[in-house]
């Protein structure tokens, strides 16, 4: 495909992924706070601690790829690419 590397693109993949996941995770985690604080009459203090948790759940998410994307790259530096012979 137009001479991509297709690891390149399933790794651009992931980690443009990762922003997606962080701005999901924060505007879920406001409005399940601010949903709350309406019912409860708490506000602004749940919206705020489930915005935190949201934070917290894309932070969780930027580790969990940012490891896999490690582990990734260490078994591709292993490997010899796929356009040259392997080396004797």
């Amino acid at each position: 495909m137009w001479g991509l590397d297709p690891r390149m693109l399933r790794a651009a993949g992931r980690v443009s992924a990762v922003g997606i996941e962080i701005v999901v995770a924060l505007v879920i985690g406001y409005h399940i706070g601010h949903w709350v604080d309406g019912r409860l009459g708490t506000a602004p203090y749940l919206t705020v601690f489930f915005t935190l948790v949201g934070l917290g759940a894309g932070i969780k998410a930027l580790v969990r790829t940012s490891r896999e994307f490690k582990r990734q790259l260490e078994r591709d530096d292993d490997q010899p690419p796929e356009d040259e012979p392997p080396k004797s």
